[in-house]
């Protein structure tokens, strides 16, 4: 671990600290008055040339895989390695781009005090580049980009985006049969063959059942499903919010849900887990941004 900054107009650099397990610490707390321009955490032995470059004035560490996390300063990540000219943050702007293209697609525009961000629509299998560009009132300050990062997640999920609700339905999931539907119209002519007619309607809709689990318990490879969450459940299902749901292949569909039902997975069972079931239809394409 390398603390690099600025005290009192004197520079400095601590000695390297390798750190086996980044599980073990949580915080780094910085003792005495002073201004810090730079703090950076780098999970990797480094050498004495990167040790000797790092101290140099204007150097701006690169966030990639090998970043544990951000430091906070005053509450927000406002750091010396994103310059905004000296104005209060007012929000962060996260944006993407898959590895092989160049044209950005918004994720979202987040609070100035948030130190993580969920991106709900990456697909499965899917390369991305992110960047991190702090707001002020005046301007925008230097973009951070990120490593390439590959998308990777297995199961069912229906996910609300505004609240950030993540049902998983993968134990003993079923998606179904997704049927088309569309619009076709055969008018009845003399001669041998009728005339057809076609509209553009062309959207799935489906079943899907599977016991969500409230929690997992991993010490005895129980599910725990408290009947208020079934409640959240059935309601989620049942309002008129959209939602998206990610398949174990790695589709993303905007849908609609309607007619939840719910029935004991195994009578005998002292947990008396619930396997629920629902319909969806599609409404929407799934863009890569809000």
């Amino acid at each position: 671990m390398i603390l690099g900054g600025s005290f009192l107009g004197s520079a400095f650099l601590t000695n390297g600290v390798v750190i086996f397990n980044e599980n073990s610490y949580d915080k780094i707390t910085l003792f005495g008055e002073g201004k810090f321009d730079k703090v950076w955490i780098r999970n990797i032995e480094d050498s004495a040339y990167y040790n000797t470059i790092t101290n140099i004035e204007d150097y701006v560490p690169v966030f990639d895989t090998d970043t544990s996390f951000l430091a906070e300063f005053n509450g927000n990540l406002s750091a010396g390695s994103l310059s905004t000219g000296g104005d209060p943050i007012l929000s962060w702007i996260v944006s993407k781009r898959s590895s092989n293209g160049n044209i950005n697609r918004l994720v979202g525009e987040f609070a100035p005090n948030i130190s993580s961000a969920y991106d709900y629509r990456a697909k499965r299998g899917e390369n991305y580049i992110y960047q991190i560009t702090p707001k002020t009132e005046t301007q925008l300050g230097q973009s951070l980009l990120s490593a390439q990062i590959e998308s990777e997640y297995y199961g069912i999920f229906l996910i609300d985006e505004d609240s950030g609700l993540i049902l998983n339905f993968n134990l003993n999931g079923n998606i179904g049969n997704m049927s088309a539907n569309d619009d076709m119209t055969i008018y009845e002519t003399f001669n041998r063959y009728g005339t057809i007619s076609k509209g553009k309607r062309n959207y799935l809709s489906g079943t899907i059942q599977g016991v969500v689990p409230e929690t997992l318990d991993y010490c005895t490879n129980g599910v725990i499903q408290g009947t208020d969450f079934i409640d959240l459940v059935q309601d989620y299902v049942a309002s008129d919010s959209s939602k998206l749901l990610k398949t174990r292949k790695g589709d993303i569909f905007k849908i609609e849900t309607s007619n939840f039902s719910r029935s004991q997975f195994v009578n005998e069972s002292r947990q008396q887990v619930d396997m629920v079931s629902f319909d969806w239809v599609e409404i929407e394409d799934v863009i890569e941004y809000k």
